[in-house]
């Protein structure tokens, strides 16, 4: 599966949400590698298409800036992972894959 890198920053007004969110994934998801990815630490490594905070990263492609609703991202995963074990979801539920639209418009 690809990782979900989630980059946040201190001076994130919805960052704290993004933490949350991060949390809650980690917790509805649990086998589902996520990296929250603080940009003011000297070791992060900030990927040149990153431009803002929060920023959603599956993979090597954004999927969303800012804060996704959580079923929303929820179902990215499950959609991710169900084409990476070829069907099998994180949930436990198996769902058809429809489409692999990123949750921003017009990114892809």
């Amino acid at each position: 599966m690809k990782p979900l890198r989630v980059y946040v920053s201190a001076g994130c007004f919805v960052c704290d949400r993004t933490r949350q969110l991060v949390a809650e994934v980690r917790e509805q998801r649990p086998a589902y590698p996520v990296e929250l990815v603080d940009l003011d630490q000297p070791d992060a490594e900030k990927p040149a298409f990153v431009f803002g905070t929060p920023t959603y990263v599956l993979g090597e492609r954004i999927v969303s800036l800012g804060n996704p609703a959580l079923p929303t991202l929820l179902n990215l995963l499950d959609t991710e992972a169900a084409l990476a074990t070829g069907g099998a979801t994180l949930c436990g539920v198996r769902k058809v894959v429809s489409d692999g639209q990123a949750l921003v418009p017009g990114r892809g």
